[in-house]
């Protein structure tokens, strides 16, 4: 996994993919996860949101920039993405708590319901 960064942020790659974007400030990247952002947020009846398959969090950017405050739920099997949100968006991301899990792992003794899941486990 690499981090590079560009003039609008950061983006974490594995190979030719690119896992995640993140911006220095909260708003679109113009790719496919503006539209998964929009839909969770305009689906979403309020609460915490979960992300399963967190990266870098370029989805919380996402949904700051469309006024979803909701707390978020992050689960990933590497914390690499997670540390590189914390330090570039820790002035507007709001609640956000980050697990080191797999995502069976986190949801099979959850008790209690997400306004939203949204799953990026690829």
């Amino acid at each position: 996994m690499q981090l590079r960064q560009n003039a609008r942020g950061h983006r974490l790659v594995h190979g030719s993919y690119v896992l995640s974007e993140l911006p220095h400030l909260p708003g679109p990247t113009h790719s496919v996860f503006d539209l998964f952002a929009a839909a969770a947020a305009a689906l979403s009846p309020g609460g915490e949101l979960v992300l399963l398959g967190f990266a870098a969090g370029g989805m919380v950017a996402r949904l700051r920039a469309l006024g979803l405050d909701d707390r978020v739920e992050g689960v990933d099997l590497e914390l690499f993405g997670a540390n590189v949100f914390h330090r570039v968006a820790r002035d507007w991301a709001g609640a956000v708590r980050v697990s080191q899990m797999d995502a069976e792992q986190y949801l099979r003794p959850r008790r209690r319901r997400a306004a939203c899941v949204v799953e990026d486990l690829a």
